[in-house]
């Protein structure tokens, strides 16, 4: 049994209603996955397999739910940022990741992304999707940042 509260008119207060197959909701986001492509010149090459499907349907719950969060244990490169954006995508959330390069400055460069995510939140009141990967920490001070 699957429930979901996809829903493309964006009312934020839809219901969770059954869905009657995995097939439904794969279509669902197949679509959001070709709407995403089309709008973004970043494009999400993704294969949507029950396990994926699942998930992108669980963090959707957590993007609904008022002050939701989770923490995403994984090994490297098993989809969840994936996941993470296009859920983020589907909700309509603002999609922040860090991205570290080898010449990322924690100084400079980390206070710029996490300075724009809470700009998006805050100021311009939209939802927020906030992923950092734990390779990308290199000083705790960024965990005292997000805390």
């Amino acid at each position: 049994m699957i429930f979901s509260g996809i829903d493309n008119s964006g009312d934020e207060r839809k219901k969770y209603d059954e869905i009657s197959s995995l097939n439904s909701l794969k279509n669902s986001f197949n679509d959001f996955i070709d709407d995403f492509n089309n709008d973004s010149k970043d494009k999400l090459n993704v294969v949507l397999f029950e396990s994926a499907i699942l998930h992108v349907n669980r963090i959707l719950r957590i993007l609904k739910i008022s002050r939701g969060n989770m923490l995403m244990i994984g090994p490297s490169g098993s989809g969840k940022a994936v996941c993470t954006r296009l859920a983020s995508y589907i909700y309509n959330s603002a999609y922040t990741a860090t991205n570290m390069a080898t010449d990322y400055n924690v100084a400079e460069t980390w206070n710029t992304t996490i300075k724009s995510a809470i700009l998006n939140a805050g100021i311009n009141k939209r939802h927020a999707s906030f992923l950092i990967s734990d390779s990308h920490v290199d000083d705790t001070k960024m965990f005292e940042d997000i805390s």
